[in-house]
């Protein structure tokens, strides 16, 4: 548990703050401005015309969104749960909020491996109160020869990150007959009891 608001970390310039504790949850939302990163909070957007909305505060969906708003300029549709991103058909390109269509993976089955930028989801499991709404976190580097994926994310333990410059953890990447299978499980370890089921992950088709 770390204090509300702490910084966690930063990654393709996009600062990370913790939520307390996984079930916390603190109804104002975040804006962020395309170009600056900068953040505001509050119930609603001190400027419409120049900030882009980001989600409920230090949540994991906020930050997935503000990570692609920084570096891809795209965002996506007000979404219920973290794990309903997996169900999305269409981005909104920045400015002008264009459709981008999504593409995604179906972790296991998958023929095409995580990339920087994904959104890596979460399955929800609705008898335990951290997953019953999944988790989002993004792909912020990979690599296949050592069988790991690094993620950039907010609330999934609110610690500081691995490291507080590049990525929160790492996660074991398996290959299999041609086939990718994420794991929350850290490189070099075989089980993690606290971890979550991967769906899959998500990505832009058009910038690909």
């Amino acid at each position: 548990m770390t204090p509300f608001g702490s910084r966690l970390g930063v990654s393709g310039g996009v600062e990370a703050r913790s939520n307390c504790v996984s079930t916390c949850l603190r109804l104002d939302f975040s804006y962020v401005d395309p170009e600056s990163g900068e953040i505001r909070v509050g119930k609603t957007s001190p400027d419409p015309q120049r900030l882009e909305y980001a989600g409920v505060t230090y949540q994991c969906v906020e930050y997935a969104r503000r990570w692609w708003i920084r570096n891809l300029g795209l965002t996506f549709g007000d979404v219920p749960t973290a794990a309903d991103i997996f169900g999305l058909e269409e981005g909104l390109k920045l400015p002008g909020r264009t459709p981008v269509p999504l593409g995604r993976s179906l972790n296991g089955a998958a023929k095409r491996a995580p990339r920087r930028g994904d959104l890596v989801i979460y399955a929800p499991d609705p008898g335990d109160d951290e997953w019953r709404f999944g988790h989002v976190a993004v792909v912020v580097d990979v690599d296949l020869d050592q069988g790991w994926v690094a993620l950039a994310e907010e609330n999934y333990d609110n610690r500081p990150w691995r490291d507080p410059t590049a990525y929160a953890r790492r996660i074991r990447l398996f290959t299999v007959g041609g086939r990718f299978t994420l794991m929350d499980v850290q490189p070099g370890a075989i089980r993690n009891p606290e971890g979550g089921r991967i769906a899959g992950w998500v990505y832009p088709l058009t910038t690909r």
